[in-house]
């Protein structure tokens, strides 16, 4: 397992399959978890192939995980308004 699927998970998402097509005007990105996971790879897949759109796929390991991350740094970034402003994990992804 590569570090940054670990970290990924920890954090509540990694990218699981990324896109082989280098389209920049039209790119999807799609999300799944458990068993619905195999038919977002064949939504990737049609969308590659029937649609021409490049479409990244990512593991959700926790949305509970996501979002209480993103609300500590919006709550951070409120309260510090002159501080570095921090940037959520699935802004970063």
């Amino acid at each position: 397992m590569p570090g940054k699927i670990k970290e990924g998970i920890l954090n509540g998402m990694y990218k699981f399959k990324a896109s082989d097509k280098k389209n920049e005007k039209m790119k999807a990105q799609l999300f799944g978890s458990g068993a619905i996971m195999n038919e977002v790879l064949k939504a990737a897949a049609i969308l590659e192939e029937d649609y021409k759109v490049a479409s990244d796929v990512w593991s959700v390991t926790s949305y509970k995980e996501l979002r209480k991350n993103a609300l500590e740094v919006e709550r951070w970034n409120l309260l510090n308004p002159n501080g570095k402003q921090k940037i959520s994990y699935i802004h970063k992804c």
